[in-house]
């Protein structure tokens, strides 16, 4: 879907001589590292792609962050479908008890991403805080039982709240609005039913990182790994409960992507020049499609936190939330809605 929407708004010229370099590194990147992991190698095809997914579709983004499709009442009324399905589905398997995580396409903490994109897109072009759409998306997010999403939200809230408080109130409220959000975080996290930290999962993923990297050297933390390097037995041995995210060769080899945290993988696998390289990325697309900077910065700091528990920028929920953001035509009568905003 992602793909063939892509072939729909490819745009680029000569014009765009910035995102044509940016696109040639990322595509550069990718096809030497094809070339060394899979042809020299042989690294499993499909493992590769799993690795560099992200890059791939950071590729695909700078080719279509050009050109300007959806009508912007179009999306407000899907965006209104969309949140009326998650709340009716979510709503209808909590309360028949049917799961416990409750999704409408895949697991939510994956989908919720697409959710909060749209949300940030809307309140770009709006410039209004509504107590009725935070309700539904809070609503939404509580009834999904997942933890990270929460604190997303929560960040995602609390910013925006922040954003239109004036100055000597946000003074005021600061500490308080400090001591509330992390209340509700450590309410949260209490509520697991793990009863120490070491059995958390996301700790021993931490823990099988922290051993894979132990001889690393100071720059391999900023390059990464070899390209497409499995970890240690030992690490596969201690994660065999997920054995369905071990190499497609099924030979009892694993790769980052069992670590689940996107931001453990990019590390191993690409290094911190890797992972800023993507963000630094996303936040510039943002911006020069019209998206407001502080706006920009906060979404990549959502996809960064996503990335500490799940798949973040290999998400592509999160992917398709960014191709609609960068391809969303700007509301029009902007100047009127600057009035409405500071009447409300």
């Amino acid at each position: 879907m992602f793909f063939v929407y892509a072939l729909f708004v490819f745009q680029m010229s000569v014009k765009s001589i910035k995102y044509l370099l940016l696109a040639f590194l990322t595509m550069a990147y990718i096809l030497v590292s094809f070339i060394y992991a899979v042809l020299f190698d042989g690294a499993n095809l499909l493992d590769f792609l799993m690795i560099y997914k992200a890059f791939i579709y950071l590729f695909v983004l700078l080719l279509i962050s050009k050109k300007k499709i959806i009508e912007f009442d179009h999306l407000t009324r899907f965006y209104s479908v969309l949140i009326f399905l998650f709340l009716f589905k979510y709503l209808f398997l909590q309360i028949l008890s049917l799961s416990d995580r409750p999704t409408l396409f895949v697991e939510n903490n994956f989908e919720l991403m697409f959710l909060y994109a749209l949300y940030i897109l809307i309140y770009d072009r709006q410039g209004i805080f509504k107590l009725k759409d935070i309700s539904l998306l809070g609503l939404i997010t509580i009834l999904s039982l997942s933890r990270s999403s929460i604190v997303i939200f929560i960040a995602l809230m609390g910013y925006l709240y922040v954003r239109t408080m004036p100055l000597k109130k946000l003074i005021i409220l600061m500490p308080l609005i400090i001591v509330l959000g992390v209340g509700v975080i450590v309410l949260v996290f209490a509520g697991r039913s793990e009863s120490s930290i070491e059995e958390i999962d996301r700790y021993k993923f931490f823990l099988v990182f922290l051993d894979n990297v132990k001889d690393w050297e100071v720059i391999d933390f900023f390059v990464g790994a070899d390209r497409i390097s499995p970890l240690s037995v030992q690490s596969c041995e201690t994660l065999s409960f997920y054995k369905n995210l071990f190499s497609f060769e099924k030979d009892g080899t694993c790769y980052s992507v069992i670590l689940h945290s996107y931001i453990l993988r990019a590390i191993y696998d690409h290094g911190l020049f890797g992972l800023l390289f993507i963000a630094l990325i996303w936040y510039l697309i943002l911006k020069d499609s019209g998206i407001k900077v502080d706006l920009s910065i906060l979404f990549v700091f959502l996809m960064l936190l996503n990335g500490i528990s799940v798949s973040s920028f290999n998400n592509i929920f999160a992917v398709l939330g960014m191709a609609i953001m960068l391809t969303t035509k700007d509301i029009e009568n902007k100047g009127l809605n600057e009035i409405e905003k500071h009447v409300n």
